[in-house]
């Protein structure tokens, strides 16, 4: 049986609904204090998918053993380079490393979008990409402070 990290799609959301309610229920990460309905979830999931952050599923045999997604951590303007992530697992699934993995495959997802979009735009202005583009761009996107 393979485990393989993938990106979710609307099929996985309603066992994405499942292993949330359950975090909800047993957990206090969430700081939810009813499970939200699939359609909610829905909601969610188009929020994050539809800006460009990555919302992956961690699977075996197609079957969703948890998830892992990136998105804004506060509106406010100053937050603007800053992301958070959620990742949740099936309660069987914790202590096996699959959380680990979603977070490595959460940054070099995330990484990936960087470099094609400082890629694009050295196309779009005929110059060409060098690595000070991307050490430049990377710590900003990733809201890494350089001077650390």
């Amino acid at each position: 049986m393979e485990t393989m990290i993938r990106a979710a799609v609307q099929g996985d959301l309603s066992r994405i609904s499942e292993i949330y309610a359950h975090h909800v229920l047993h957990g206090s990460a969430s700081f939810e204090l009813e499970p939200p309905s699939p359609e909610e979830i829905s909601q969610r999931w188009e929020a994050v998918v539809s800006q460009g952050f990555p919302y992956l599923v961690v699977c075996r045999d197609e079957h969703v053993l948890g998830y892992a997604y990136a998105n804004h951590f506060r509106t406010r303007p100053a937050y603007r380079f800053s992301l958070e992530n959620s990742i949740y697992l099936d309660p069987e699934m914790r202590g096996k490393g699959l959380g680990t993995r979603l977070l490595q495959a959460l940054i070099v997802v995330r990484a990936l979008t960087i470099f094609t979009s400082a890629a694009k735009s050295a196309i779009t202005h005929r110059a060409p990409l060098v690595a000070t583009d991307l050490l430049d761009e990377i710590p900003r996107q990733l809201a890494i402070d350089p001077t650390r």
